[in-house]
Order: C-alpha cells, then structure tokens, then sequence
C-alpha cells in the first residue's frame, strides 16, 4: 500500500474511543450501538475501527426528530400516568 492511501485511511478511519468523543457520548454507548447493529464497523486486529463518514451521517437513536425514534403525533392518547398528571392541575 502507498503512503498516499496509507494516510487517506487513517484520516477516514476512526477508534470506538474517538468515536465517542465525536457523539460526544460514553464509549459503552458506542459499543452497544456496536453490538446492536447501529453503527457499522470493521475489525482490524484487535481494534474496532469506524468510517468517519458513517459517523457524522449517524443519527443517534432516541434523538428526537431523528429516523431513530418515531415523533408522536399531538393528536396521541397520553400514556395513563402522564394523563392523570395533566388532569391534577
């Protein structure tokens, strides 16, 4: 491999470690988004390495507005627990 697309790789490739500094999360986070199939990675050696575009285009689930969680509509039926804090006031 050249020098040329040595470097481009390291710059394109990211550790679970940067990772979760980038979604500025926990690194267990990123390794249960991992192990459920979330985020999408390769194994080199003994290292999880991930693409840096995939990264930034990833949209964390339970994010609202995000394809990871469904919005809720206005027209919902509240859950019973939050109904009847609603009807306390």
């Amino acid at each position: 491999m050249d020098v040329e697309t040595r470097r481009f790789i390291e710059e394109r490739l990211l550790t679970t470690h940067e990772v979760a500094q980038l979604l500025q999360v926990p690194v267990v986070t990123v390794h249960q988004w991992m192990s459920r199939g979330k985020l999408d990675y390769v194994v080199k050696g003994n290292s999880s390495l991930f693409d840096r575009n995939d990264v930034k285009d990833f949209e964390r689930p339970g994010t609202p507005g995000k394809p990871g969680r469904k919005p809720k509509s206005a027209d919902a039926p509240l859950p019973e627990s939050a109904a009847s804090l609603s009807t306390q006031s």
